[in-house]
């Protein structure tokens, strides 16, 4: 009697279990790296409350490059012969740097208009005089790209690969809201703030199906996250001011427009996908 051949469908894994199988090692992975950090340490890293020390950059690093690799492994298993779109060539590079200067500027128009309006008001400048103040700047900015790129490998990438036979609308969807439930880790998620989440990462999902690659997401994740670190006084982390004043109004309407976008992104991949057929380049 033959054997039956391990590539059978029967022995590979499908979408729904190989998604939940490269969610719960994410998820896992960081929570309890997160965890040990924070006890070993007494340092928060999430968000940059805390200043990383070296130890801490090595840590993130290795981690980083665990997840990603099972991830990676995961959905080549799931989806034999695909690709995850993490190669970068000058036309990806381009795209994540005009994805930086779109998503940097989609989230500081909040509270620039807050400032603009007379809302809000600087109570603090970074001193780029200061010996400190550069190599905390460059540390932020490295961190946010760094981050972005993380997370579209692992948010993105592999899910949106191991869930290509879904139908586009659907698989951005269920990937959006895996994003969203993995940044429960050390943080309460109240509605909005999930439908906020989720919404980011439609937005993303969005631009690595129309592009076949994570470089575009990635630019307008950095951006992003560099836009809500530049005002949050946190100077030791790379930001630059400290503000006070009503911005909460701003940023509640910004985030109701980016929902309202979301859905109509997820309109719009139902009406230009059927299936996911096609993989990313390389």
């Amino acid at each position: 009697m033959q054997a039956p051949s391990t590539n059978s469908p029967s022995r590979r894994f499908t979408p729904g279990r190989a998604l939940a199988l490269q969610q719960l090692v994410l998820i896992g992975g960081l929570g309890c790296v997160m965890a040990a950090a924070r006890a070993l340490t007494g340092r928060n890293l999430r968000g940059l409350q805390d200043a990383p020390q070296p130890v801490d950059l090595l840590l993130y690093a290795a981690t980083v490059a665990a997840l990603v690799y099972v991830s990676w492994r995961i959905a080549l298993r799931s989806a034999e012969g695909a690709r995850l779109g993490l190669g970068l060539d000058r036309g990806r590079a381009v795209a994540a740097v005009l994805g930086f200067g779109i998503g940097a500027f989609a989230n500081a128009l909040p509270w620039g208009l807050a400032l603009l309006l007379g809302d809000a008001v600087v109570t603090a400048r970074a001193e780029l005089a200061a010996a400190q103040t550069l190599p905390a700047i460059a540390l932020g900015f490295a961190l946010a790209w760094a981050n972005a790129w993380f997370e579209e490998a692992t948010s993105r990438a592999a899910p949106l690969t191991i869930l290509r036979s879904w139908p586009a609308w659907r698989a951005v969807g269920v990937s959006a809201l895996c994003f969203a439930l993995m940044h429960g880790i050390g943080e309460v998620l109240d509605p909005l703030r999930c439908a906020y989440l989720a919404a980011l990462g439609v937005v993303f999902g969005a631009a690595f199906m129309w592009q076949g690659h994570v470089w575009l997401g990635t630019g307008l994740h950095a951006g992003w996250f560099w836009a809500s670190l530049v005002p949050s006084g946190r100077f030791e982390g790379g930001a630059l001011l400290a503000l006070r004043g009503n911005v909460g109004v701003y940023v509640m309407v910004s985030d109701l427009l980016l929902i309202a976008a979301a859905l109509l992104l997820l309109w719009r991949l139902a009406r230009t996908f059927s299936r996911r057929d096609a993989a990313p380049e390389r």
